[in-house]
């Protein structure tokens, strides 16, 4: 089996349910295995020869896969806006994507990297692609895509573009509507009969910025706009995940793990944190197409674990990694939108000193307990709390050998 394996001899990705069939078969026989990761490969040769790993990225980058995951998200919206009360005639959910100038770096005509589409528009639409608008008409269950027209001096650098039929066919949409100025959307909504829009308008409940509302909304002359309901909807589809986004997760989880193992494998003694960074994106990329990761990567030697969010551009993973250090890597990788946060920590030498056995084994013993609470209508400041005095009772053990800096230690060391 090789990489183009996931094209048939007619051009046409491979039939979704055989690949979701092989990869349920795969996620049993993980989650079966006493120590699955005894068998993953070490090398990048291994990876390119290992069957599993290249239907990881078969099942991961696949056209249909995401189409039809779009789908099912979509149902999941239309019902929640049906219950609402809020499926009338007239009426469109209207969503702004990323644009080309909050991507562009400083002055340069360069882009500060690959393009990285809104949370919001990522989820329910799926393209990632700049500068696009959508209009999910509710009444007929119509989603209409404005795609910018580009202009003919930048078809040299951009290529030419995508025809509409590829939007319709590959992410679903019912139509698709080139426009050059805002004013033309107006126009298009307008002769669909669209009289009001809803747009977002929120607070991110972690980091307190603002969401939305659309800034093209201000180009608008004719439109009500109700920035009070879509909001709250479309946060809890995103809690709230369907079957397909729980097995693309399952899938993306099982390649951000390999990829800490296979990190653990090469990182050695004398090495720069730095470098385990760049080993995981590599592997993330080449398994799982991911060519983001889903938050800066906290790659930690020794003491610099008591950071929470080290990595920064002021702590950038810089630090050689000592002949006893106990190593804290947490990343992730960002697979079409959905995020993996995974925390692995290990000795550099490869065996525990005693203070760094009692700290991984409080945790650990934190962490099964969080598990074994785990359940629907548990709120998650209760198993903070437990994971917390689960820790403390560890500490109280030890007593005041312990250094203060084991307890933020602790606190990080977590998967």
């Amino acid at each position: 089996m090789n990489f183009t394996s996931a094209i048939g001899s007619d051009g046409k990705n491979v039939h979704s349910a055989d690949l979701r069939k092989r990869l349920s078969q795969l996620l049993e026989t993980t989650q079966q295995a006493d120590r699955p990761w005894l068998a993953w490969p070490t090398t990048w040769k291994g990876l390119q020869e290992s069957d599993d790993h290249l239907l990881l990225r078969e099942y991961l980058t696949s056209p249909l896969i995401h189409k039809e995951k779009l789908e099912e998200v979509r149902r999941n919206f239309i019902e929640a806006v049906r219950a609402k009360g809020l499926a009338k005639e007239g009426v469109a959910a209207f969503l702004e994507g990323g644009t080309t100038d909050e991507w562009m770096l400083y002055s340069s005509d360069c882009n500060k990297a690959a393009f990285r589409q809104e949370a919001f528009f990522q989820h329910l639409i799926g393209i990632n692609e700049p500068d696009i608008y959508a209009a999910y008409i509710l009444a007929s269950e119509e989603l209409v895509l404005f795609t910018p027209k580009i202009p003919e001096d930048a078809l040299r650098f951009m290529g030419p573009p995508k025809d509409n039929n590829f939007y319709v066919s590959r992410y679903a949409v019912t139509d698709v509507v080139e426009v050059k100025h805002l004013k033309e959307v107006e126009e298009e909504l307008r002769r669909r009969g669209i009289h009001t829009l809803l747009v977002l308008k929120g607070v991110n409940s972690d980091s307190g910025r603002p969401v939305g509302p659309p800034k093209a909304i201000s180009s608008f002359s004719f439109f009500s706009i109700d920035d009070q309901a879509l909001y709250d909807i479309l946060v809890d589809c995103r809690l709230r995940k369907t079957p397909r986004e729980a097995e693309f997760l399952a899938a993306a989880c099982l390649c951000s793990s390999q990829a800490h193992c296979f990190v653990a494998r090469q990182v050695r003694c004398g090495m720069v944190e730095g470098q385990a960074e760049a080993l995981f994106k590599a592997y993330v990329g080449f398994v799982g197409g991911a060519r983001h990761v889903a938050y800066d990567c906290i790659c930690c030697a020794g003491v610099n674990a008591s950071i929470l969010h080290y990595g920064h551009a002021g702590r950038p993973n810089d630090a050689a990694i000592g002949s006893s250090d106990l190593l804290l890597f947490d990343m992730g990788g960002d697979f079409n939108g959905y995020a993996t946060d995974i925390t692995f920590t290990y000795p550099s030498s490869g065996v525990f000193t005693g203070p760094q056995r009692a700290i991984y084994e409080a945790v650990l013993d934190a962490q099964l307990a969080v598990i074994e609470r785990m359940r629907p209508g548990v709120e998650w400041t209760e198993l903070h709390r437990l994971a917390e005095r689960t820790i403390l009772k560890h500490l109280k053990v030890r007593g005041d050998s312990w250094r203060y800096e084991c307890l933020l230690h602790c606190t990080m060391t977590k998967t």
